[in-house]
């Protein structure tokens, strides 16, 4: 998704967000506790999915990126206020 096309990204400076929560849970967890073997990942920001949820909750999620492929995602959940309300880091 176009990150400019979505109203809530620039409302909620989502692509910011999706940054700055990927960047605390690499720097705050070991590379044991996210089952990782490098810290040297990225987030894909030409593929930002927003899924509506139940009770007004909105999930952006982004794909993590090592070496050039896609080896899970990093996902925002906002309230329907664009308050944080959860995150998840996901590795297949």
């Amino acid at each position: 998704m176009n990150v400019n096309r979505n109203p809530i990204f620039k409302k909620y400076g989502i692509k910011e967000r999706l940054r700055t929560g990927f960047k605390a849970v690499l720097d705050n967890h070991s590379m044991r506790a996210l089952d990782i073997t490098t810290k040297e990942l990225r987030l894909d920001f030409s593929k930002i999915e927003v899924i509506s949820e139940p009770q007004g909750l909105q999930t952006v999620k982004s794909n993590i990126i090592q070496k050039g492929t896609v080896v899970g995602y990093y996902a925002l959940v906002l309230t329907e206020n664009g308050d944080w309300a959860d995150d998840f880091f996901v590795i297949f």
